[in-house]
């Protein structure tokens, strides 16, 4: 009887600690599974929901199933019921599961139907040991991962995985894992290109057989984040169009192939001269912008290099992907004239930067400030730091930067005036979050109240000349901080780095051939983003014209950054042909560097 008795409580409490952990595995299939839990989960779920409401979601994570399914109700599926009603959240409910486990641990791979799944996800832990130990977990999990696909019924079953690591230590490492390629990553393409200018070797070995069927991104987050940062800091404003990029809200980019409908429509802009096909196309389609083609994996931007439909390759829209016509509209093409002029962009010989704050990401922002200027002959920059804490070891790896480094309270009046006082006129200041977690009430203080200081010290006529053409750019964790920000004017670029990261992934995740389209903006490449000012006439020119008029120099219109009397801009991306750029509009293009 004891051991009748035993038995059947070891069944019940092991019933109970596997409803507690989530029950039986998932009913999905082809779904995505989440490995890990980081303070991006909430708006990559929300992303990857709002992207389409068929995406199945099973997430596999240490954190207690109850906690983790209240933080998900409040940070995910409230929101949800709040702009979409409750109806919308209810089907979300049903599309996400949690399950609490370990990635390293076949039996909780399997309660998330790992076997099953279409495309992995796997975060990093934000609280780990050290950077090297959560990088080599990462590596495990991949390791788990291809194990799971291994089994009889998940056989040549592809699946894509994007994986954050860390650092870009080990970036390469997980390739080999995964018995992939590094070489098909952009950024250690860009590590072998900058070893071989300066006269050095790579050890990478060339893989053999490559007999993964694994479609692998790597993701670092704070080469992401600090990537954004410095572009803000070279040009105002950018960071909206991250904004909606990098969200499946209002515009985006997306590769779409034209079926036969358009047959006639793309006979008929071939015929054309290629500074004259944007515009054709843009007139035919409702809400989207072609603004490029997918061919080898690798994209073009020149028009010029447009095909026959019959020839598979596909291409790149800007637009609003849920209103976007996949058929031509029946509205006669309008056609343009380039009547306004766009400018170069401006290359001061001598620029200076203010760093304000060190955190996890300083080594970075250095590193992506020295890939910049490497860009220019001639160029100098000069980078002063100012942080409270001891300041980091560092050293940018071009000549071309004066690093000075200066040990002070950045929230204190006489130390940052003082310095403001005593050094030449900074061309942007860029203000560093302190590495707190999101649900700390210190949260974003310090950022916060330099902004309100050097509002002050710009209203000030002892400093306003020397701040009045400053740019200012400021990263901040906590998402209601950055609109608070924004609405009182604080700042030009306010950046909240988890919501970029996660754009980033979900993005990649619906489509993986959009990695070599980031990996190319975001990355010191062929192509990136730039403000362009433009010359119009008295009363404007219509944004067909500045889309002909980019086309002429051989770079791409994505849209406008309106300005307003207040001196801020809105970012309009792939408005209508007729809207009017006026005086003081900049244009957003994509050129070549």
């Amino acid at each position: 009887v004891a051991g009748i008795v035993g038995i059947l409580t070891s069944m019940i409490a092991s019933g109970l600690k596997n409803l507690h952990e989530g029950g039986a595995p998932v009913a999905f299939r082809d779904h995505i599974v989440i490995v890990g839990w980081n303070t991006r989960v909430f708006t990559l779920v929300g992303d990857l929901l709002h992207a389409s409401k068929a995406h199945q979601i099973a997430i596999l994570a240490p954190l207690v199933k109850e906690d983790a399914e209240k933080q998900l109700e409040r940070r995910v599926f409230d929101p949800i019921a709040r702009q979409e009603g409750r109806r919308a959240a209810h089907i979300a409910r049903g599309n996400v599961v949690y399950r609490q486990g370990n990635a390293g641990v076949d039996h909780d791979l399997n309660r998330v139907s790992a076997g099953e799944a279409e495309r992995f996800i796997l975060l990093a832990e934000q609280s780990g040991p050290s950077v090297r130990a959560v990088d080599v977990a990462q590596i495990r999990t991949l390791y788990s991962i291809e194990r799971a696909h291994q089994n009889p019924d998940a056989k040549d079953r592809r699946f894509a995985t994007v994986v954050e690591f860390s650092s870009e230590q080990f970036r390469s490492h997980a390739f080999y894992a995964m018995r992939v390629d590094p070489r098909r990553d952009a950024w250690v393409n860009y590590y072998e290109e900058q070893l071989k200018k300066r006269g050095l070797r790579s050890y990478l070995p060339v893989p053999g057989e490559l007999k993964s069927l694994n479609d692998m991104t790597s993701v670092n987050p704070d080469q992401i984040v600090s990537r954004v940062l410095v572009q803000c800091a070279v040009q105002p404003f950018l960071s909206g169009i991250y904004d909606e990029l990098f969200s499946f809200r209002g515009r985006e980019l997306f590769l779409w192939k034209p079926d036969r409908s358009w047959r006639e429509v793309w006979k008929t802009m071939l015929e054309q001269a290629p500074v004259e096909r944007p515009t054709y196309l843009a007139s035919r389609m409702q809400q989207g912008l072609v603004v490029g083609i997918y061919d080898n994996g690798q994209f073009s931007f020149d028009p010029g290099a447009w095909r026959e439909l019959d020839e598979g390759a596909p291409y790149l829209v800007l637009g609003d992907k849920q209103s976007f016509s996949r058929r031509p509209l029946s509205r006669p093409a309008e056609s343009y004239e380039a009547t306004c002029a766009i400018s170069a962009p401006s290359e001061t010989p001598d620029s200076r930067v203010l760093i304000l704050g060190v955190n996890r990401r300083f080594h970075v922002v250095i590193e992506q400030l020295s890939d910049y200027i490497e860009q220019y002959a001639g160029y100098r920059l000069t980078i002063d730091v100012l942080d409270e804490h001891e300041l980091p070891d560092v050293s940018p790896h071009t000549e071309h930067i004066d690093l000075n480094l200066h040990r002070g309270d950045y929230t204190c009046w006489e130390t940052l005036g003082s310095l403001l006082e005593e050094q030449p006129a900074y061309d942007s200041i860029i203000l560093l979050a302190e590495d707190l977690h999101i649900d700390n009430p210190e949260v974003d203080a310090r950022v916060t109240l330099v902004l309100v200081m050097l509002r002050a010290f710009r209203d000030d006529y002892h400093w306003q000349e020397k701040l009045e053409h400053t740019s200012l750019v400021a990263e901040v964790r906590d998402p209601r901080n950055r609109n608070i920000l924004r609405q009182k004017q604080l700042a030009g670029d306010v950046i909240v780095g988890d919501e970029y990261v996660s754009g980033f992934i979900a993005q990649i995740c619906v489509d993986h051939r959009l990695e070599e389209l980031y990996r190319e903006i975001l990355d010191y490449g062929q192509y990136e983003l730039y403000a362009r000012d433009v010359a119009t006439h008295e009363a404007g020119c219509a944004f067909g014209s500045l889309v002909q008029a980019c086309a002429e120099r051989h770079e791409t219109a994505m849209g406008i950054l309106q300005k307003q009397p207040d001196g801020s801009r809105i970012t309009l991306l792939a408005p209508g042909m007729e809207t009017v750029v006026g005086e003081g509009d900049q244009a957003l293009v994509i050129a070549g560097a």
